[in-house]
């Protein structure tokens, strides 16, 4: 093959190539580039608007920023009447909720002031056992006071909180334990059970709002 024939077949080669490179891209190769851009446009549009955004409380304030200096014990009547203690009226348990309330950043949002509530309980205080045999229940202010106590008696004081502020709850109780049920139906679907309900469990560290641990639902026969 002598020199112009190698010129030849590379001025061909040449040819070919940008041939190639002038060829429009298939169909289907557009379709696949076109669906893979609406994908990416999809997923940054649905977080932002097809989901209704959650206020969540920004704050939440330790026992000793909410708590009169001055607080008034009342006299604990020993009652084995768990609803006795539920205190929503009293000026002290209707001052402490509307203050960790007005503090969340949850401005008028009702679901959020609940929430705000709920961690207050949660994280402020901790669990102590009662006597073996003994069911002791105490007044908001003196579980609060004391800085912790059993199942009943956060329940008794989240209640009463939940309540000062127009929050409809109720205690669900379970064999040798006790959380609790608000109702709460302006609250997002993914944390309300059996309709309008969101149930917390002040007991559970690790538990968000609207989460309680499996073993409570399992003794509810949810």
């Amino acid at each position: 093959m002598d020199e112009d024939d190698i010129l030849a077949q590379a001025e061909e080669i040449d040819a070919e190539i940008e041939k190639e490179e002038k060829k429009p891209f298939p169909l289907a190769v557009k379709l696949i580039i076109a669906l893979f851009f609406l994908l990416i446009i999809v997923s940054w549009v649905i977080p932002h608007y097809a989901i209704p955004y959650r206020p969540r409380p920004t704050f939440i304030p330790s026992v000793a920023e909410v708590l009169p200096a001055n607080l008034l014990m009342p006299n604990n009547p020993n009652s084995q009447v768990f609803s006795d203690y539920f205190l929503a009226f009293d000026p002290t348990i209707k001052q402490v909720a509307t203050s960790i309330a007005a503090r969340s950043g949850c401005g008028p949002d009702r679901v959020c002031q609940a929430e705000a509530l709920y961690l207050f309980v949660r994280d402020n205080f901790q669990y102590v056992a009662d006597p073996i045999g003994k069911d002791y229940y105490e007044y908001p202010q003196e579980f609060m006071n004391s800085g912790g106590g059993d199942c009943e008696s956060g329940v008794i004081l989240l209640i009463s909180l939940e309540r000062a502020i127009g929050i409809q709850a109720e205690p669900v109780f379970i064999p040798n334990h006790v959380f609790v049920r608000l109702l709460l139906p302006e609250a997002q679907r993914s944390i309300r059970r059996d309709g309008d309900n969101v149930y917390v469990d002040w007991t559970c560290s690790s538990c968000e709002f609207g989460e309680v641990p499996k073993d409570d639902l399992l003794k509810m026969g949810k």
